[in-house]
Order: structure tokens, then C-alpha cells, then sequence
């Protein structure tokens, strides 16, 4: 839909530089590298500011060519913020991994202080990429020691995720519940422990966990306190055996941040989505669960989001299937594939 009204706006407004910047950008990322060279030349020409050049410039070139050609040490050198743009922009709904991962690993790279933002992140982001690609060997290798005290909040978003890391994730999962009589937990903590004893079957905790985020609500009437608890209170209801009050309550969850501010992994509600999308499936209501899932596809999403995003594709495959759409289920086993998972494929035929 965007693609085709800025082509529309292109053709109305021809000297809109804008547009000419957002379809050179996704017809990178859509892989129609010839349409985006036009694009960018286009763009070129109305001399527009020179860190969007740059930052188009790089994307194309990597997808035209390859990660492994790109002097990702000079360019990170040169400019940070065109190299963190590139990253962000084609790990867009796995769109161009291998340069995604070779931005962050360049950003990883930078030295000194005024970087550990770009550091933060480009972390953050590799290894939710990593999960995604199933090369979980790999995620051992990404805690130095400057970010080692972060590890067992990934650890344990990951495993909610479906990564086997669970050895990892209970060790944290043990930490924050010792922690929760003394009222020293954060709200984000008790997300990531209500999802964990949800995947674990204690409707118990689960319905603890929510009782504490409502009462933490009723007293502070704080958005992130009461977003919390919603998100435990559906499940909650879920491990307690009511699926539909379950269904309508994370059908009515909704991202309540404002667009410009910085996102958290829990903002999106990805984790929510999917549960509703699998939910949905479960009852049979195929086309449902397929729209949901499909919402991981969104270029607002932050790339933490990409942990959920083979879930996503099983979800939309076996929904597809179900309803005789040869060509969705296609798709999604081909992205799949293209995110080195076959091992999810294997698991559609069961």
C-alpha cells in the first residue's frame, strides 16, 4: 500500500524528493535492485541531504552486490548513524540478513563511550537476528563483559521466543522470582517471568504475576503498568482454561508508546501477537491468524521484533495451507528457507 501511493505521489508531485527516498528503500529491500538504482539516480539528481544519500547508497550497494564487498569498517568510521540506518532498514521482515548482520557487527566494533549507544544496540539487534536464523551457537559469543549484565534479560526474551536457551533463561527466570518478594522487580522483568512460567504451564504464578502488575497499576496508573498488566492478565486467563475471554483480551492489547520515542522490546506487543495468532489458528479461524501473524512483516517494527518472525511464518504457512492459498504457504516456506530454517520447515508437515 505505501509502495503504491508513493508511486502515485511520485507521478503527481515528480520534483517530491521524499518519495523518491522511501521507494528507493523498498524496492531494495523487495530485492528489485534495478528499479531501485533508477529510483536512487533519481534521487541523486534533486540533491537531497547527503547523510539520506549516503544511507541509500550503502543499502544498495550491499544488496547489489554483497555483505562481504562493503569496507564495513570504513563506513562505520565515516558515519555510525548511515550504518545503523542500514542495518535496521533491510533486516526489515528478514529482507537482507546478511548485511543487517554485517552493519551491527561493524557497530559492535566502534571504541569509546560516546558509541555505547550504537554498541547497545547494534547488540540488542544481532542477537535477536541470530535467533531468528536459528545460529544459536552464536549467541554465547556476543556478551563481552561491557554488556555481560544484560545477558539474562535476552536469554530469557529468546527462550519465550522458542529459542533453546532455556538452561540460560531459567537461571534468570530463578533470579527475578527470588527477587519478587521484596518488591525490587522491575515491570518489564515480570513480563519476561509471566511469559516464561506461561510457556511453563504454572497458571499459578502466571495469575500472581498478574495480580502484582494490577495492584502496581491501580497505585501508579503508570502506561507501562497498566500495558503490563494486560498483557499478563490475557494470560493469565489463557492458563486458566478461558480461551475465548483470552482471545478478546489480547485482541484489544495495542501499543500505547508514542511513535517518536525509543522502543523497548515488550512496545510492540510481538510476543502477544503471536500468542493471538496461534489462538486464532487453534479455533480455526485461518484467514484471522494470518492477517495477525503477518503484522511482523511491518516496517515500523523494531528489529528486536525478528525473534518472533519464524513463528510468524510457520503461523501464515499453516493458516495458507488451510485455506487453500498454495501461493502464501509458498511464500512463507520460501522465507523460511531463505532464514535457514529448515528445521521449522520440517515441522509443518506434522
Amino acid at each position: 500500500l505505501a509502495k503504491a501511493s508513493f508511486a502515485t505521489v511520485r507521478r503527481l508531485e515528480p520534483e517530491f524528493r521524499a518519495v523518491l527516498y522511501h521507494l528507493t528503500e523498498i524496492a531494495i529491500r523487495d530485492g528489485e535492485t534495478d528499479s531501485a538504482r533508477v529510483y536512487f539516480e533519481d534521487f541523486r539528481r534533486t540533491e537531497p541531504d547527503s547523510s539520506f544519500l549516503a544511507r541509500n547508497k550503502l543499502k544498495l550497494e550491499c544488496v547489489e552486490q554483497s555483505p562481504q564487498v562493503i569496507d564495513w569498517r570504513a563506513e562505520v568510521e565515516n558515519s555510525p548513524a548511515v550504518v545503523h540506518a542500514t542495518g535496521q532498514a533491510l533486516a526489515k521482515a528478514g529482507a537482507h540478513t546478511g548485511c543487517a548482520r554485517a552493519a551491527w557487527s561493524a557497530l559492535l566494533s566502534l571504541p569509546g563511550d560516546e558509541y555505547l549507544n550504537y554498541r547497545f544496540g547494534a547488540l540488542g539487534y544481532l542477537q535477536s537476528l541470530l535467533v531468528a536464523e536459528g545460529r544459536f551457537d552464536e549467541l554465547g559469543q556476543l556478551w563481552s563483559e561491557e554488556f555481560a549484565n544484560f545477558s539474562g534479560d535476552f536469554y530469557l526474551m529468546d527462550a519465550n521466543a522458542g529459542a533453546p536457551v532455556e538452561v540460560q533463561a531459567a537461571e534468570w527466570a530463578d533470579r527475578i522470582r527470588s527477587d519478587l518478594p521484596m518488591g525490587s522487580v522491575y515491570d518489564y522483568e515480570l513480563w519476561m517471568l509471566g511469559v516464561w512460567e506461561f510457556n511453563q504451564g504454572r497458571a499459578e504464578w502466571v495469575r500472581l504475576i498478574a495480580d502484582t502488575l494490577a495492584a502496581r497499576a491501580a497505585s501508579s496508573g503508570a502506561r507501562l503498568d497498566r500495558m503490563f498488566r494486560d498483557i499478563i492478565e490475557a494470560r493469565a486467563v489463557l492458563a486458566e482454561g478461558d480461551t475465548a475471554a483470552a482471545i478478546e483480551l489480547l485482541s484489544d492489547l495495542a501499543p500505547t508508546k508514542a511513535g517518536s520515542e525509543l522502543w523497548y522490546p515488550w512496545e510492540t506487543l510481538a510476543a502477544e501477537k503471536m500468542l493471538l495468532a496461534e489462538l486464532l489458528y487453534a479455533i480455526g479461524d485461518y484467514a484471522a491468524a494470518a492477517g495477525v501473524a503477518s503484522t511482523l512483516d511491518a516496517s515500523a517494527r523494531p528489529a528486536y521484533d525478528l525473534i518472533y518472525l519464524p513463528t510468524s511464518l510457520v503461523i501464515r504457512a499453516r493458516a495458507a495451507r488451510a485455506l487453500g492459498d498454495t501461493r502464501l504457504e509458498q511464500r512463507s516456506r520460501d522465507r523460511l528457507t531463505s532464514l535457514g530454517r529448515v528445521d521449522l520447515i520440517a515441522t509443518l508437515e506434522q
